[in-house]
């Protein structure tokens, strides 16, 4: 009977300790109504700071941002597009080996027409991507003709995320490629690496 007396014992204190006690939850609930508080007037600040930048400020930020951000997403996915048909080309281009060396002739001239297919859609698709890097580089030198023509310094450092960003994807290789070896050749677009 002790013993279950005991236990009683520890299960009521064990239910009262659950919770913290009075002071410290009056002290908890206050330290988060200041934290609430605190993350609401920095919204309020940030709106504020918004709302006092000029009109025209405003909008030509807004116009680079939407420009700069669609030619990014151009960007890369033109590069994931051209490397994985470099990839597809490497691939038919072993294959072909392969076959040639087992006696396969007819099958070495499908995959050939593939391998030309394969070529001229890689460069379809530097061309394309060669021309969006152009419109990257324009961006950029607009970008930076605006922030030079400003006089504030706020108003100059809000380029500098995107401006980043735009020069990150420009200071990428070269693209471009000729001939069944896949050598680089010189042009205006991003190289990409074959494994």
């Amino acid at each position: 009977q002790q013993q279950q007396q005991q236990q009683q014992q520890q299960q009521a204190i064990t239910s009262v300790d659950a919770f913290p006690k009075r002071k410290f939850g009056y002290l908890l609930l206050q330290k988060l109504t200041d934290k609430l508080v605190s993350d609401s007037l920095t919204e309020k600040d940030t709106v504020k700071m918004t709302n006092d930048l000029p009109m025209e400020f405003r909008k030509t930020f807004i116009e680079y941002y939407r420009r700069s951000s669609e030619l990014l997403r151009h960007f890369f996915a033109l590069r994931r597009l051209v490397t994985a048909e470099l990839k597809l080309k490497k691939k038919k281009t072993s294959k072909k080996d392969g076959s040639g060396s087992s006696g396969g002739g007819g099958g070495s001239g499908t995959t050939g027409g593939g391998s030309k297919e394969s070529q001229t859609k890689i460069d379809q698709l530097t061309h394309k991507l060669e021309r969006v890097s152009m419109g990257l580089e324009d961006i950029y030198r607009e970008m930076e003709s605006t922030k030079n023509g400003l006089s504030s310094d706020t108003l100059r450092n809000m380029f500098n995320p995107i401006m980043n960003q735009v020069d990150s994807a420009s200071k990428l290789p070269k693209a471009g490629f000729t001939g069944e070896a896949g050598a680089p050749k010189k042009s205006g677009g991003f190289n990409f690496v074959e494994d």
